[in-house]
């Protein structure tokens, strides 16, 4: 569901070097409270192609968030059935086991990398309290998870977040406790890890979505659930933050794929579900202009509610 990878202008800009493959991992097998959950992960290489699984490393979960921090690395964050623990991810795709974190344990939250090498997880669903909450955690280029920040923007579960502009993430869409509907919200977080107030999002609002980045300081927003059913649009998010309105689906409608960048400059949508069922094994690549191909097969567990990210460079 939850998705962020990086790619940036080379080293000597004030920028990130580009991440060049991707991890998407754990996930589920279906849409209830009883579905199974899996700690399974997938390397993504630097050509887009999705590797089979590989498995039992960390707590067991789905709907957690990834993001990319000191350059070349990622972490998972939270998740649900994981009680408050993230996971580093190697330069060389290896996902580490459980560290515990400071503060509540979420899922369904949103982030990215910034200011070059750190990472910034906000929003979600906190499973003590049973709501969702607006607070942001900012993560060192040590992989280290600092304390609970006050929230921002409007609180918020089921989204999705991924950098932009060579420094900064936005966050976008979810779902809102009051109405358990979709929000067409975003914010953007500065190059110092600060959350700024919602703004007017343009595109279908929607939630267990996910998001890659692509070409030169750019993100797609892909897929996804809304009130209606499962939805395949994608949005592109320029290189100042503006998200571009609908563009016709390509590939299967579906809800809770995941998304990360490869290859430096392309983005790769992987898995997600088709109503209650899987969605067939499919992935669907992103050139370096943001257009989204057709279905290809896959190898690897079909599952929702993965997440994604990048490393290596």
């Amino acid at each position: 569901m939850f998705s962020n990878e990086f790619w940036n202008a080379p080293a000597g800009h004030g920028q990130s070097e580009p991440t060049t493959r991707g991890i998407v991992a754990f996930g589920t097998n279906g849409n209830t409270a009883n579905a199974t959950r899996f700690n399974v992960s997938n390397l993504i290489s630097s050509n887009g192609v999705v590797a089979s699984d590989t498995t039992g490393v960390g707590s067991i979960r789905a709907d957690s968030e990834g993001a990319t921090y000191g350059d070349d690395k990622g972490i998972y964050f939270g998740g649900s059935s994981a009680e408050g623990v993230t996971n580093l991810i190697s330069n060389n795709g290896v996902v580490a086991s459980d560290t515990s974190m400071v503060g509540r344990n979420t899922e369904g939250a949103g982030g990215g990398r910034y200011g070059e090498d750190k990472a910034v997880f906000a929003f979600g669903f906190d499973d003590d309290a049973g709501t969702p909450m607006n607070l942001s955690r900012l993560v060192g280029n040590n992989g280290v998870v600092g304390s609970e920040v006050a929230g921002v923007g409007s609180s918020r579960y089921a989204l999705s977040g991924e950098a932009f502009g060579g420094d900064r993430v936005i966050i976008a869409f979810g779902v809102l406790i009051t109405s358990y509907a979709a929000t067409g919200i975003s914010n953007l977080i500065s190059n110092t890890g600060v959350v700024a107030a919602d703004t007017a999002a343009v595109g279908t609002a929607r939630w267990s979505f996910a998001v890659a980045t692509f070409g030169d300081n750019q993100a797609i927003f892909g897929f996804g659930r809304f009130n209606s059913g499962d939805t395949g649009v994608t949005n592109l998010v320029s290189d100042s933050g503006v998200i571009a309105s609908d563009t016709a689906r390509v590939g299967t409608a579906r809800r809770g794929p995941a998304g990360c960048g490869y290859g430096g400059d392309k983005g790769i949508f992987t898995m997600g579900a088709i109503g209650t069922s899987g969605s067939g094994g499919r992935t669907n690549l992103v050139t370096n202009q943001g257009v989204v191909g057709n279905d290809i097969s896959q190898v690897g567990s079909d599952l929702k509610g993965k997440a994604g990210c990048g490393f290596a460079n």
